[in-house]
């Protein structure tokens, strides 16, 4: 069966992707497939620029593993009913990962927003890079309205 696949990052952004996502994915009958990818050589502290740091890759998948839970915990009861199947992914590049998943996909979703360091743009890399360069249709959800 095919899948809408979602990125998550474990920003707001990503979260209502995510509900997004659950909802279209209930709306065709599909599969709900959440992808966090994780950078094992780097830890970005938004309110510092790159650190580098020791840490081990077996330490960040965990954590990757733990916002990948969050998020389907926060999800609720809108993933009730649903086949949901989550990954976790050690890329350098987010949209890279995401890419490399598309061939099952019916949908990509992502957020518009996630955790990168310029916030003041409409789109984020990520979101940007999928949306040029997917082989199927791409959802970019936008933030909530203020």
């Amino acid at each position: 069966m095919a899948a809408v696949l979602v990125g998550i990052d474990g920003s707001p952004g990503s979260q209502r992707a995510l509900e997004w996502a659950a909802g279209e994915a209930k709306l065709r009958g599909a599969d709900l497939h959440v992808v966090h990818a994780y950078r094992s050589e780097w830890v970005y502290y938004p309110e510092y620029a790159a650190v580098r740091t020791i840490v081990t890759p077996t330490n960040l998948e965990a954590e990757a593993k733990l916002v990948t839970e969050r998020a389907l915990d926060e999800l609720g009861a809108l993933g009730e009913s649903l086949t949901i199947t989550t990954e976790t992914v050690n890329d350098t590049n987010a949209a890279h990962a995401l890419l490399g998943r598309a061939g099952d996909a019916e949908l990509i979703v992502v957020g518009s927003r996630g955790l990168g360091g310029f916030a003041g743009l409409l789109l984020g890399s990520v979101s940007q890079k999928v949306a040029h360069h997917s082989p199927v249709p791409v959802v970019v959800v936008p933030p909530e309205p203020d």
